[in-house]
């Protein structure tokens, strides 16, 4: 009851979308935009770290999630992403969806010379990114996109302690999980769901 009474507090807008206009080449359509802002106004309203985006395949959750994350002006993003899809969804969605060049690192393509904006990851090499928090723990400010992420309702499954374990280093106020099935019928599944 005393949570749900500091629910009704004015909602601060987190999201601009004039910055989705200003470096993304496609624009968003109204059901992408209504997302945007729902999740503005419930992470806030809530208390919440993020969010589940569950739209049908082919309704764009990918360009989406990297809208908000834009909207949101994060200084880093992790995506972490089954493996055949670093490569074919995740580079090229990055690469053709901003107007200008963006910093990428893929797992297992070597160090870079500087620190990028997108760290791309499959499930089963989250903790690579462990020689990167050092600088990525200066700042407050990263998204974390976990694409398909029903693959991780085991709560005791490795790939799903890691990304616990990589979130909570993090401390990341915007994490969003993406899956066109979030939720088929065990409570079980919502357990890292909710912990995140």
């Amino acid at each position: 009851k005393t949570w749900f009474k500091h629910t009704a507090i004015n909602v601060p807008k987190l999201s601009d979308f004039s910055k989705i206009d200003k470096n993304m080449e496609y624009k968003l359509n109204e059901y992408q935009k209504e997302f945007i802002t729902i999740y503005n106004e419930r992470k806030v309203k809530y208390f919440l770290n993020g969010y589940i985006l569950a739209f049908e395949q082919g309704l764009g959750k990918t360009f989406t999630a990297l809208a908000l994350m834009e909207s949101l002006s994060k200084d880093y993003v992790i995506v972490i992403a089954p493996k055949s899809t670093l490569n074919t969804v995740w580079h090229k969605e990055i690469e053709n969806v901003y107007k200008d060049k963006q910093d990428i690192w893929i797992v297992n393509t070597g160090t870079p010379k500087k620190i990028p904006k997108f760290f791309i990851v499959n499930y089963e090499s989250i903790e690579k990114l462990n020689e990167f928090l050092p600088e990525l723990l200066k700042s407050n400010n990263i998204g974390i996109i976990v694409d398909e992420s029903h693959n991780f309702k085991e709560f005791n499954a490795k790939r799903t302690k890691m990304l616990l374990q990589l979130y909570f280093k993090i401390k990341c106020d915007d994490i969003l999980l993406l899956s066109g099935t979030p939720i088929k019928a065990l409570g079980r599944e919502m357990v890292s769901v909710l912990q995140l």
